[in-house]
């Protein structure tokens, strides 16, 4: 759950500002990534996060799994419509979605945060800490250096296609 939330991470930092730089100026480019405030400010509803949840379903996986899905649901609309939406000139629509998915992971983040608490013995408290460093990592990892890679036309025809036809023959 940490990776996940560090794809979003890295993807807001590393590769919007690259990849998105060819449709938007510095300016746009800025009030395109005023959408990652709300992880500043998530100490504002964390208490909320914390007291509402369905009792039948469980207090953070009321709060996880919708998280899950409406993120997912956001990339796989993202995928097919940013680059018409930044081409265009969408930038107040793109913030806004994007917002929406920042403050969805800072409330992921919350859940998660508060069951890594719950479930470790407090011997054990710092592995909850490394794994959230270690997952958060990883994820920015996937979605900045090999997210940019896989959209250079030449590395994908080196490393990928070529792996994929020396692998078969």
């Amino acid at each position: 759950m940490y990776s996940f939330q560090g794809l979003t991470w890295g993807f807001f930092m590393s590769s919007v500002p690259l990849i998105f730089k060819q449709y938007l100026t510095y300016g746009e480019l800025g009030a395109l990534l005023r959408c990652t405030l709300p992880f500043s400010l998530k100490l504002l509803w964390s208490p909320f996060v914390e007291i509402y949840h369905f009792k039948s379903f469980g207090r953070r996986k009321s709060w996880v799994i919708p998280t899950q899905l409406a993120m997912c649901v956001v990339f796989l609309y993202l995928k097919d419509n940013i680059e018409t939406l930044l081409a265009e000139k969408h930038v107040n629509f793109t913030t806004a979605i994007l917002t929406f998915l920042v403050v969805t992971m800072t409330c992921q983040d919350i859940a998660v945060d508060s069951w890594a608490v719950e479930m470790l013995h407090p011997a054990n408290n710092s592995y909850g800490s490394s794994s959230q460093s270690m997952g958060i990592a990883l994820g920015a990892f996937v979605s900045s250096s090999v997210f940019i890679a896989l959209n250079s036309p030449e590395f994908c025809q080196q490393w990928v296609y070529g792996a994929w036809w020396y692998a078969k023959v």
